[in-house]
Formats: structure tokens, C-alpha cells, sequence
């Protein structure tokens, strides 16, 4: 049987093959060779060595040794395109996952007088937004379909089974939580015609969706996440939830393991991209809207 390490990007052990097919096209041969040399732990051994103190100058030597060997990154020569509206809406998941992952993308911005067109043409198999084209000419849609893709490109999806089944159950639920949510809180499409029978509506479903986040603080860990790397696709499926959550004000306030799992999502370089409007895309409206 094929030896295994730890890649320390996730902290699941693979064979070399495994670890090569996977960062190929992003690193050199060399560099992903010397990246499972030296950087790359013996399965089993991770936390023994972590155990055991080393002294300053062979720490030194050894962090030395993992910057050389760590890979520069290196953009594919076909990247995905990712076609949605300027909006933070049911795609920002997609969105996050391709800034958490650092996948190589092409933003292809969508305008609203441009869509109708665009759906007429069978361009996106089942006629909506977003829409995730492959190198290769093929189109996914469907958000957690997108999502899952991307994960399994930059490996967000959950290194072990009981990490992907997590990851998929969350990335399920949250993305029917949000259709609730937009039923029952302001759009950019319902926000005109709010009225009071829309507003009594709203605040029936609170209860339901108090039950829904009950339901996600028992899931996760009192360390504020879910899986062992805490930035799973479904993890980001949840944060999305959550982030639309507060930007219309429906919620402000989670519970303590809720809100610690937000403050380390917003850590990652990639969250913070997204939230300040920095990616591809530029300047991203909220379709989630407080109440008038």
C-alpha cells in the first residue's frame, strides 16, 4: 500500500499520486516534490513530533526548509468562469468558496437587462443564476452543485467521510434556510410592495428560524466549527446564510459558538475579500434587505 502524509492544508493524509494529481497545474512537479518531502507529515507521526519541543535554531531550520519547499502559486492556464448578477445574494457561497480556495476564476458579471437574453439562449441548463463554466465548455448550475464543484477543486468539501457529510448536510439546509429567509424577509424585489400582511408574515417564520440556528449551534463544536478545518463548503454555505442574516438586520445577535464560528470565517483572507468588495467583482449589492 502507497504511503501516506499529512498535508498540513488540511490536515488529511494522501498518498504522493493523490497529493500530485491534486496541486497539479497550480505548482511545478519539482515544487509539489519538495512539498511532500519537507513539508508533508508522516501519518501518525503529526502529533507525536508536535509533542515533543524542538530547539530554537532547529525550528528555525525547519520553518526555513517548509518556506522554500512550499509551491508559488500558479494560475491554471483555463480557469473556471463564474457568471452571476452584481449582487450578494443565493451565489455568494459560490463566490466565497472560490476566494477561500483561491481558485483560479474569470468574474463574468451579469447585468439584469442582459438576463432575459441569456436565458432564453440554454446557455444555464435550468434557467438561473449562477452559473459555473468549466474549462472544458460545461456549465453547472444549481448553488450547492456549484459549490461542490469548487470544493472539490481547491478541497473545501471535507477531508474525511464524516467531514463531507457534515459539510453537505449543512450546505443543504442553509440554502433552505435562505429560501425561507427571502420569502419572509425584503428583496430587492419585494421591498416596494412591503406591507403589513408581508410584515406578520415575517414575524411568524422567526420562531421557525430561531429553531433552524438551534439546530446549526448543536452541530457545531464549542470551538466554532463544524468540520476539522472549520472552512468547509457548507461551512461557507452557513456563514452566507448568516452574513445575509445580519445585513438585513433579521439577526444580530447568535449564540456564543455561532458567533465565534462568524469571527473565524471573517479571519480568512478570502471572507474578508468577499465582505469588502474586493474580488473580481467588484462592488456586490445585498439582495437581503432590512425592513422599511
Amino acid at each position: 500500500m502507497p504511503a501516506k502524509k499529512v498535508d498540513p492544508e488540511d490536515g488529511v493524509a494522501y498518498t504522493y499520486d493523490e497529493i500530485a494529481a491534486h496541486y497539479k497545474g497550480k505548482y511545478k512537479k519539482k515544487d509539489i516534490e519538495a512539498y511532500w518531502e519537507n513539508t508533508c507529515t508522516a501519518k501518525g507521526k503529526a502529533k507525536a513530533e508536535a509533542k515533543e519541543p524542538e530547539p530554537k535554531a532547529k525550528a528555525k531550520a525547519k520553518a526555513k526548509v517548509k518556506a522554500k519547499a512550499k509551491p508559488k502559486v500558479k494560475e491554471d492556464a483555463a480557469p473556471v468562469k463564474f457568471h452571476y448578477f452584481p449582487l450578494k445574494a443565493r451565489g455568494f457561497p459560490g463566490l466565497l468558496a472560490l476566494e477561500v480556495g483561491k481558485v483560479n476564476y474569470e468574474a463574468v458579471k451579469v447585468e439584469f437587462a442582459d438576463w432575459g437574453a441569456l436565458k432564453a439562449s440554454g446557455k444555464f441548463p435550468f434557467g438561473y443564476m449562477a452559473g459555473l463554466e468549466l474549462a472544458d465548455g460545461t456549465m453547472i448550475n444549481e448553488t450547492n452543485a456549484i459549490l461542490f464543484t469548487i470544493g472539490k477543486i481547491a478541497r473545501l468539501n471535507g477531508g474525511s467521510n464524516k467531514d463531507f457529510g457534515v459539510s453537505t448536510m449543512l450546505a443543504c439546509k442553509a440554502a433552505e434556510v435562505f429560501t425561507e429567509l427571502t420569502k419572509a424577509q425584503p428583496t430587492i424585489g419585494t421591498i416596494k410592495t412591503w406591507d403589513a400582511d408581508k410584515a406578520k408574515a415575517l414575524e411568524e417564520w422567526k420562531p421557525k428560524a430561531d429553531a433552524h440556528l438551534d439546530n446549526f449551534d448543536k452541530l457545531c463544536g464549542d470551538d466554532g466549527k463544524f468540520t476539522k478545518t472549520g472552512k468547509t463548503t457548507g461551512e461557507l454555505h452557513l456563514y452566507s446564510l448568516l452574513y445575509h442574516m445580519r445585513a438585513s438586520k433579521f439577526k444580530t445577535e447568535f449564540s456564543p459558538k455561532l458567533t465565534k464560528f462568524i469571527e473565524q470565517l471573517e479571519a480568512l483572507e478570502g471572507v474578508k475579500k468577499c465582505i469588502a468588495n474586493e474580488t473580481k467583482f467588484g462592488e456586490l449589492g445585498d439582495y437581503v434587505l432590512p425592513v422599511p
